[in-house]
């Protein structure tokens, strides 16, 4: 997002790259432009810091729920015939296990998958951007593996290390997906650039 100042009826933003957006946990999902951008510029490294977010392959999500528009397994059962859906699923869990490495489990969070010798939560990082490109397919969705504490990997000395090519999440950030500033009281606390506007 271009440093100036936009707004909304009661605020306004300007980044002024304090960080915070980068240090407080954010959800950042990996678009297939983004892999294609990488690829471009020949970042494989960055494959690394990606993994499978486990709430699209949990038959439940987080707290007894899912939202089904970003679960793969309730994807698969309204594309497929019930007769296909366990073939398909069991496709899916192979593709998993054989193209991603496997780290073991995540943040304490309740999360189980449909594959159950992983535990809770695991980290299953693709191997290759191509896997990737395969995985979002299937309707996996990937997102940023944080480090400890929900800092992003990419921050460096409180800058975005990648900013040229960071992931379309973040160009936009913090707006929504119609162009409009996302406005709630934890945004408001983490965020130094959004304040009341003063026109």
């Amino acid at each position: 997002m271009k440093n100036e100042v936009q707004k909304n009826k009661e605020y306004e933003y300007k980044c002024i790259q304090c960080g915070n957006c980068c240090r407080a946990g954010f959800e950042v999902v990996i678009e297939k432009e983004d892999i294609e951008r990488w690829i471009k510029y020949e970042q494989n490294e960055f494959v690394q810091f990606i993994q499978i977010d486990p709430k699209c392959i949990s038959p439940t999500g987080l707290g007894g729920f899912h939202i089904e528009e970003v679960n793969t397994l309730q994807k698969i059962k309204e594309t497929y015939k019930e007769n296909e859906v366990n073939e398909k699923l069991e496709d899916l869990k192979q593709f998993i296990l054989k193209n991603h490495n496997y780290f073991g489990k995540g943040s304490p969070l309740p999360i189980y998958t449909f594959i159950p010798d992983l535990g809770r939560t695991p980290i299953l990082v693709p191997k290759t951007f191509q896997i990737i490109l395969e995985g979002l397919k299937w309707g996996l969705i990937y997102t940023i593996k944080f480090e400890l504490g929900g800092y992003c990997p990419f921050l460096k000395e409180n800058l975005c290390s990648i900013h040229q090519i960071k992931p379309n999440v973040c160009r936009s950030f913090p707006y929504t997906k119609n162009g409009e500033l996302k406005i709630d009281d934890y945004l408001i606390k983490i965020c130094k650039g959004i304040s009341k506007d003063s026109s």
